[in-house]
């Protein structure tokens, strides 16, 4: 005998694609991001490559419930078009042993990393970042000598909860200097990719 748990009288609807349109009104800067969205703004002869984002947007992958760590110079995380997508938590300065990854000095590299990521949409500010609903934790790592040790903790950091490390650095490209990750390092970003 089968019991019936619930019953309904089912009515059709549409559901309608809730996709966001960069526009220069609420993105200033949306004309000039060549990499997310290339109409030859640099006239270089590859129009239309760049990250394919907006395909993605469509589909509805905006990073909404992704965590993305920032390991860099630090990130300026209380700019408009970051803070709203800084997650504290997961933040640290791995040269000052402390929680606050901002940058010192003239550093901006990490920032400008963490925008074209995380960047805020539509508020009238510079850009749009690829993944405009993602979190960000700033990992600073770059700035001072490090380790080994180091190195991999910043790589390895809160990983089970940090689902993406950004990285944009490395040895020096000086046409001389042959080097890459040490053992840690190397044992932390193994783990990483065989997390399940």
């Amino acid at each position: 005998m089968i019991q019936v748990g619930y019953v309904q009288q089912q009515s059709l609807h549409n559901w309608e694609k809730k996709y966001f349109q960069p526009t220069s009104q609420g993105d200033p800067l949306w004309g000039r991001q060549w990499t997310v969205n290339n109409t030859g703004q640099t006239r270089e002869p590859n129009l239309y490559l760049d990250l394919n984002a907006e395909p993605a947007w469509i589909q509805g992958y905006t990073g909404n419930g992704i965590l993305v760590g920032v390991v860099d110079d630090g990130v300026e995380h209380t700019h408009t078009d970051l803070r709203n997508n800084y997650v504290s938590t997961y933040s640290y300065d791995f040269n000052y042993n402390d929680s606050d990854p901002s940058p010192v000095g003239t550093d901006s590299h990490g920032t400008a990393c963490a925008g074209e990521i995380v960047m805020a949409r539509d508020n009238n500010v510079c850009g749009v970042g690829v993944a405009y609903d993602a979190s960000m934790a700033g990992l600073r790592l770059l700035g001072g000598a490090t380790t080994d040790l180091i190195d991999s903790s910043a790589l390895s950091y809160y990983r089970n909860n940090i689902d993406i490390y950004s990285n944009s650095w490395g040895p020096a490209d000086d046409s001389v200097t042959v080097d890459g990750p040490k053992y840690m390092t190397l044992l932390a970003l193994k783990e990483g990719a065989e997390m399940v």
